[in-house]
């Protein structure tokens, strides 16, 4: 249990899995269920998730620092997610503020996705640059941290049309 603390699976998680594999035809194995039920329940990655939302339209990240949010707030989920801006027409950007432990040390290896720019900060430190207007673009970063709790942001425009982001983490045990 990372993080020590597990939830039970909601509504939207089977509703999820229901849509995802509708067209199955093979029986189903308890291994291929628990998995299921252990990644729905996990506790989330990132704690005490805040999120602003900026209006603006920009063809590269911007200083955030130097602008106001025109919204704000957190996502208990510990899930980034671009909802919070589902109202937005056009150029926005958001950024997201959290902090994570990391349960031994090792190489973690981060992926960021996004269509337009976005950028992933940790401890301080830009591991992943990936700016510009683009279409959904996926960059890779390995980093060795050591265990214990760090800070992680996330940097995001959107110019216009497509809009996608995600961020993932891969390393050495459970995680």
């Amino acid at each position: 249990e990372f993080g020590g603390a597990r939830r039970n699976a909601r509504p939207g998680d089977v509703a999820k899995w229901r849509k995802e594999h509708a067209g199955r035809t093979s029986p189903w194995k308890r291994g291929d269920l628990e998995e299921m039920v252990a990644e729905a329940t996990a506790p989330p990655f990132l704690e005490n998730l805040r999120y602003g939302v900026y209006d603006g339209k920009w063809e590269e990240l911007p200083d955030f620092s130097s602008l106001k949010p025109a919204k704000t707030g957190t996502l208990d989920d510990g899930r980034i997610s671009l909802d919070p801006a589902k109202d937005r027409k056009g150029g926005f950007g958001m950024v997201f503020d959290a902090a994570f432990s990391i349960p031994e040390t090792g190489d973690y290896v981060f992926s960021l996705t996004s269509d337009d720019g976005s950028a992933l900060i940790v401890d301080g430190e830009t591991l992943i640059g990936n700016d510009g207007i683009h279409p959904a673009k996926t960059v890779n970063m390995k980093e060795t941290l050591e265990a214990g709790l760090h800070t992680l942001q996330v940097q995001y425009f959107e110019g216009g049309g497509q809009r996608s982001l995600a961020l993932s983490v891969k390393g050495p045990g459970k995680f």
